[in-house]
This record gives structure tokens, sequence and C-alpha cells, in this order.
């Protein structure tokens, strides 16, 4: 046998020993996880991700920046109105008290 029919057998070994090993991996790969240990890891990672799934639900309910920029301009409206339409007249309500006060003396 001549030099590169030995490296293609040897290349071919190679590849064959390669995939051997890689099935012996996932093999133990599979076993790893029906492991008592693996389990509990996976049953902590369901809580947590069901944990994260109440908070978001709470979360969702929470208002958001926008929500309070919208209630602050709903606000300032009010008072705005306020001060244009009931200071006025408590003002006239309260000078005419007064007056009446005033001139009961």
């Amino acid at each position: 046998m001549t030099l590169p029919e030995t490296l293609q057998f040897v290349t071919a070994f190679c590849a064959v020993a390669s995939a051997g090993c890689a099935v012996l991996v996932a093999r133990r790969a599979q076993r790893w996880r029906d492991t008592d240990e693996a389990q509990k890891l996976m049953d902590r990672i369901d809580e947590a991700e069901s944990r994260l799934d109440r908070v978001d639900g709470r979360l969702a309910d929470v208002p958001n920046k926008a929500d309070l920029a919208t209630v602050r301009g709903e606000i300032h409206a009010v008072a705005r109105t306020v001060d244009q339409q009931v200071v006025p007249g408590l003002q006239r309500i309260e000078g005419y008290f007064l007056e009446a006060g005033v001139r009961s003396k």
C-alpha cells in the first residue's frame, strides 16, 4: 500500500472514531437528563418561569410613564379650569360676604 492509500484509511478511521465519540457523548447527555439532579434543576427552572409569568401578569396593570404623563396633563387641565372659572366666582362671593359683614357693623 502506498502512502496516499494509507492516509485515506487513516482519515476514514478518524472520521468513524469521531462519529462514535459523538454518539457516546449524546447518549451520556441523555442519561444526565434522566438523573435526579437534572430533574430537580428542571423543576427549579419551571418554578422560576411560573414566578416570572406571575410577575409579568402583575406588572401588566402597573401604569407606565405614558399613563402618568396623561394623568398629569389631565390634572393640569382641571387646575387651569378651576383657576379660570371657580376662583373668580369664589372671589366674588368672598367679596360680597366681606362687604356685607362690613356694612352690618
